[in-house]
């Protein structure tokens, strides 16, 4: 049985209630947000895909997606803050906060079917995201994509993360 990510990675990060009240202003409406970027528009697409970097890098590696998919794709790439245009906002330390509020934002795009790419640190938050949609708004994604990550049952990373939290 696979576990939820929020369940098993520690979350003794320095966040406060306050950051992640902050945080929620900042999650407006569809224009003039900074959490879609490289966006081009396919207003008869029938498939949004949502795309999340790795540790490192940023939404641009997704730059590139959508002239190369079906015209029926529309790629959503997710910056998040700390990245490129959005370097002057802190980077989240709370992986369950960044999930919480990428829900509440993604929800009024998921008006028709959708899909999550992840690559890497991106895969855990496709992967965690997929789980609290499902539980609080009923949604799923048609497709999961997961990418650069060993299995959740196979993850060395995650395993001494684990041991290391437990001392």
């Amino acid at each position: 049985m696979v576990e939820r990510l929020a369940d098993v990675i520690p979350m003794e990060f320095s966040s406060s209630l306050a950051q992640t009240e902050n945080k929620l202003e900042t999650v407006e409406t569809k224009e003039g947000s900074d959490w879609i970027a490289y966006h081009k528009p396919k207003p008869n697409a029938s498939i949004r895909l949502f795309c999340f970097h790795n540790l490192g890098g940023s939404a641009s590696m997704y730059r590139q997606w959508s002239d190369a998919l079906l015209p029926e794709i529309e790629v959503l790439p997710i910056q998040l803050p700390g990245r490129e245009q959005r370097l002057q906002e802190q980077p989240f330390t709370d992986f369950a906060s960044l999930i919480e509020i990428l829900a509440d934002f993604l929800s009024p795009y998921l008006d028709k079917p959708f899909a999550f790419f992840g690559h890497s640190m991106g895969s855990y938050i496709a992967f965690e995201l997929a789980c609290v949609l499902e539980k609080q708004y009923n949604l799923k994604p048609i497709h999961l994509f997961l990418s650069g990550l060993p299995p959740l049952s196979e993850n060395a990373w995650l395993k001494t993360l684990l041991s290391i939290s437990e001392t």
